[in-house]
Formats: C-alpha cells, structure tokens, sequence
C-alpha cells in the first residue's frame, strides 16, 4: 500500500493522472506477530523442527551471537577465536567482538575449520528469511521473523542483568 501510495502521488505530480485514489488508503497494521522474543521453550520446540542440520546451526548463532542475518552469513572461520567472535557490523561498518558463550561452545568446535566462510551455503539474507519462516510455521509457534533472534539475544541479555549500554 505504501509502494502504491507513492506512486501514485508521483504519477499526479507528473501529470499521468488526475486523481490518486490511494490517498485515503491506510495501512495495514501487522499487530505485534513479529514484535516478540522466544523462551526457552520455544527456542527449544523450534530447533527440533528445523530438519536441516545447517540451517539449525544457522539459527544457533544467530541466537548466540545477537547479530543481523546478513553478518552471521558473512562471517568466516578466520573470525572465531577461542574465546571471542569478531564480527563486521554492516550497518555501524565497525567490528565488534562477542564471547563465545559456555552453551555455544560445543557447537563452534563441532563446526570448527580452518578456512572459508561458517556458512557457505548461505549466500542471501532473503533465502535464509525464507527457511526461518518455514520452520517458524513448522514448528507451530507464533510466527516471528529472524531478526527476532536478534530481540530474543538482547532481551536475555537484559534478563541477565547486562547493562543496557553494554547491550546496545
């Protein structure tokens, strides 16, 4: 609706038509589907519904690691110490370092290599946003998109009692 919106509001500057008739049209409003972080619970019920041993090591980090998508696509095995994860932050362009968590250490030495990229299968944000979502609607949890992975680090950070600089 958006898209539409501006379109026609272009397309009435320039002169293609006379009336735009989606300028009374509101938005939809999502609710708050995606607004919410997962418990323990249903991080739990959602790993054992990913049947794709990659993607749930995918989800793992993204879990751990707090990051966006599209950093923990990018980050390769030259970046993961012993103790710490390096991490290029796309969006802030600086690197930031996360510990390596006691819970999250077995599954980085299972992965560990030498060389290349954690996930070299994963190439575009979009199509591990789409996995997320099909096991998300797999697993019959209320749906939330992958950046909630992002929320749900934070959120048990904050829990933790980290403070909120820290976090940020």
């Amino acid at each position: 609706i958006r898209n539409l919106k501006s379109a026609f509001k272009t397309a009435l500057k320039w002169g293609y038509i006379t009336q735009n008739h989606y300028i009374e049209v509101k938005q939809v409003k999502e609710g708050d589907r995606f607004d919410r972080i997962l418990t323990d619970t249903e991080i739990e019920t959602f790993l054992k519904a990913i049947d794709d041993p990659d993607f749930r090591d995918f989800v793992i980090w993204a879990l751990f690691l707090g990051c966006r998508a599209g950093d923990v696509i990018a980050i390769e095995w030259t970046d993961v110490g012993e103790t710490e994860i390096r991490i290029w932050d796309k969006k802030t362009k600086r690197d930031r370092k996360i510990p390596i968590h006691a819970d999250f250490k077995p599954t980085v030495e299972r992965m560990r290599k030498t060389a290349c990229r954690v996930f070299p299968r994963c190439k575009l944000e979009s199509s591990v946003s789409h996995l997320f979502k099909k096991f998300m609607d797999k697993s019959g949890i209320r749906a939330m998109k992958l950046h909630g992975c992002r929320h749900t680090y934070g959120s048990y950070l904050a829990m933790a009692g980290v403070p909120q600089k820290a976090i940020m």
